[in-house]
């Protein structure tokens, strides 16, 4: 759940500056010290003037970065904004939600741990399909489905052809691209989908 939380500031008095996730755009929501953490200053409290609720600017600036110094300042103040509350960020009403935090944590594996570029799976996840599709591309790419090739790399098997053509080792590639089979399957959807101007996204 602390990947997609941050706190909505109120007065700051609950908030753990250095444990808690407060600072939205700044590193899993937690600044960074400029030198060593000074000691007795804890809360985002003891950033904030009251009772002009606004924000103790040199002393931000003495305590933390500066890329977080400017992630803070941007955070607006208001004697309205009631108690702290922690918010869910990947939500648009803040509330919690299992289907959101799992697309979450499966946006934050696509993108830091694919051997695409974090632009590729960033457009990737944006697409209006089902999650399930999304998460079978990412598979085929990463070459982890259970085609033959890969089972038997795993648990030897005594038969490895194309289930379809019964001529080629069962990959991921064979059996998305280069079966002849396929390749007609393909061409004959209502689609008309040319199978060769996807061959750079699936690897050998």
């Amino acid at each position: 759940m602390c990947k997609g939380a941050c706190y909505l500031i109120g007065e700051g008095r609950s908030i753990d500056i250095w444990k808690d996730p407060w600072v939205p755009f700044a590193h899993k929501f937690r600044p960074l010290p400029r030198g060593e953490r000074r000691v007795g200053v804890n809360l985002v409290s003891d950033f904030i003037l009251f009772p002009e609720y606004c924000w103790d600017i040199s002393k931000i600036r003495q305590v933390f970065e500066p890329d977080d110094v400017n992630h803070i300042l941007s955070i607006q103040l208001s004697p309205n904004s009631g108690d702290d509350r922690l918010a869910w960020i990947p939500n648009a009403s803040g509330k919690f939600s299992v289907k959101s935090a799992y697309l979450t944590e499966c946006e934050s594996r696509f993108i830091l741990n694919g051997p695409c570029s974090s632009k590729v799976w960033k457009a990737l996840w944006k697409v209006n399909i089902h999650e399930r599709y999304k998460l079978f591309l990412w598979k085929l790419y990463w070459n982890i489905l259970s085609v033959r090739a890969v089972i038997n790399s795993r648990f030897p098997i005594p038969d490895v052809l194309c289930l379809l053509c019964k001529l080629e080792v069962e990959t991921a590639r064979h059996v998305f691209l280069e079966c002849n089979l396929v390749e007609f399957l393909w061409w004959s959807s209502s689609w008309a989908l040319r199978i060769d101007a996807f061959a750079h996204l699936v690897p050998h």
